[in-house]
């Protein structure tokens, strides 16, 4: 589990995937960042972090912009979370 993460999505919302593609923490692996502070983070890692967020961001913002009711929004946005968590671990390299 990626708790930066979680911690960063409390304190920026939608615009928190930048930060989690960049940073990440995990209790067996520890800080690791792109920047190289703690474990070094991938590009390729980074890269389909900042993927999957950005699709998130940009899926959401096109939702709330239509027309569709509020409640369905939610509904698919949340029903999908799970779905982008999995494809983003599942892409990512195990080492």
């Amino acid at each position: 589990m990626d708790f930066a993460d979680i911690g960063l999505a409390g304190l920026f919302g939608r615009n928190a995937f930048i930060g989690q593609a960049l940073i990440d923490y995990g209790t067996e692996e520890g800080l690791k960042t792109i920047f190289g502070i703690g474990n070094e983070k991938s590009l390729w890692d980074t890269s389909i972090d900042f993927g999957v967020g950005g699709f998130n961001a940009g899926y959401n913002w096109l939702l709330k912009t239509s027309e569709i009711n509020s409640s369905v929004v939610n509904f698919i946005s949340v029903s999908n979370a799970g779905l982008r968590t999995l494809v983003s671990e599942a892409a990512s390299p195990k080492e």
